[in-house]
C-alpha cells in the first residue's frame, strides 16, 4: 500500500471524513499524527495553559496590573471587577501580540510532531489540511520534504501573518507535481492564498490548482466522493512510477 501521512486541521483528528477516507481505503496505510491542537481535547484549562503559557501569562499580568491600579485608586469592594476590566482592556490592546505567542508556540510544537513523523514514518506521500498543509508548506521550505504532495486549503500565508512573520515564508518552492485544492467559498482561509502560492511556482513544477465551489474551508465534499482518495493515489503512483528502472527490451 502506499504510506500515506496526513497532517490534520485546527479542528480535526484521525476521527474526521478526511483523513478517514484515507484509512478505510485499502489502497493506502495512512498515519495522522495529533497535533495537538484540536481545541475539543484541550477544554481542560490546565492543558490549555499549558499548551498557550503566553496567552495565560498576559492575561494574568493584565488582571493583575489592572486589578492594582483601581485598588490605587478606589478603595471600594467592586475595585477588583473594575481592576479585571482593565487589565482586559490592556490585554486587548496586546492581542496581536498575544495571537501571535500562542499561535507561534502551538505552531511550533505540531511542527515537531510533523518532522518527528516524517522521519520515522516515511511516507511516500504527504498531505496537509489548513493548519497542516501549513505544516507541510514548512517541511517543504526547511528542505524535510520534496516527495509528492497534496495541500488542502493549506493556510501557511494566514498563520504567517498572525503569528507575525508576514510573507517570508509564504511562498516557497513546492514539490514536482504538488497538487493544492481549495474551494472558491472558503471564507477562513480565502483562496487566494493558494493562488498566490500556485503562481510563484516555476512552470517546470507542474504544480496544480484544483479550485471547487459551494464548498465551505473543511471541503468534506472531496472525502466523500472519492476526490482526496484519487489525488492521493495518483500522487503515490507518480512517485512509484519515478523509482521505476526502464530497461530496453534488447538488453
Amino acid at each position: 500500500p502506499i504510506k500515506v501521512l496526513y497532517l490534520h486541521g485546527f479542528e480535526e483528528s484521525e476521527a474526521s471524513p478526511k483523513p478517514q477516507a484515507l484509512i478505510k481505503d485499502h489502497r493506502f496505510m495512512t498515519f495522522v499524527p495529533e497535533l495537538g491542537v484540536h481545541l475539543k481535547k484541550q477544554r481542560s484549562p490546565i492543558k490549555f495553559a499549558a499548551r498557550n503559557p503566553w496567552l495565560l501569562g498576559s492575561l494574568l499580568i493584565g488582571s493583575v496590573v489592572g486589578t492594582w491600579l483601581a485598588s490605587a485608586h478606589l478603595a471600594t469592594v467592586p475595585s477588583a471587577l473594575i481592576g479585571l476590566m482593565v487589565g482586559g482592556s490592556l490585554v486587548y490592546m496586546l492581542k496581536a501580540h498575544i495571537i501571535a505567542g500562542a499561535i507561534g508556540g502551538s505552531y511550533d510544537a505540531s511542527y515537531q510532531v510533523a518532522a518527528e513523523a516524517l522521519k520515522q514514518f516515511e511516507p511516500d506521500v504527504v498531505c496537509g489540511f489548513s493548519w497542516g498543509g501549513a505544516l507541510v508548506v514548512e517541511l517543504v521550505e526547511r528542505g524535510m520534504w520534496d516527495g509528492p504532495t497534496v495541500l488542502l486549503a493549506p493556510a501557511h500565508s494566514k498563520l504567517a501573518d498572525l503569528r507575525g512573520v508576514g510573507k517570508v515564508s509564504a511562498f516557497p518552492k513546492l514539490p514536482l507535481n504538488a497538487v493544492v485544492v481549495h474551494s472558491s467559498a472558503d471564507q477562513l482561509i480565502p483562496i487566494d492564498y493558494s493562488r498566490e502560492l500556485c503562481r510563484a511556482q516555476p512552470e517546470a513544477k507542474k504544480v496544480r490548482l484544483i479550485e471547487i465551489s459551494k464548498d465551505p474551508h473543511k471541503m468534506w465534499s472531496i472525502a466523500s466522493d472519492g476526490t482526496l482518495a484519487r489525488l492521493v493515489f495518483e500522487a503515490g503512483m507518480a512517485k512509484s512510477q519515478s523509482n521505476t528502472i526502464i530497461h530496453d527490451c534488447d538488453d
